[in-house]
């Protein structure tokens, strides 16, 4: 894939029980993910979106990127969780 730096895949849990609660999409995304591994493309990242039900999912997410040789894991905070509970500092947040 020359020219191309990087793909982004949203994927908000580990399984599709947990991801299908706040996004579409579950078997198209690991399908893309199987893809670009077998290509051997290095520049897969996942875009994961934190809510209430799907925090505790991280070390499974963890596992995951590995299983697939993802690049990058960027985490962004749902606003329908508290400030507090967020693992991204507020000025990070888009």
């Amino acid at each position: 894939m020359a020219g191309v730096g990087g793909i982004f895949v949203s994927l908000n849990g580990s399984t599709k029980k947990i991801g299908s609660k706040t996004r579409d999409g579950y078997e198209l995304a690991i399908h893309a993910l199987e893809l670009l591994r077998d290509m051997a493309f290095d520049g897969v990242h996942i875009n994961w979106v934190t809510h209430s039900n799907n925090a505790d999912d991280f070390a499974n997410r963890i596992t995951l990127c590995e299983t697939y040789k993802v690049s990058a894991l960027s985490v962004m905070c749902s606003s329908r969780i508290p400030h507090t509970s967020c693992p991204v500092p507020p000025h990070r947040r888009a």
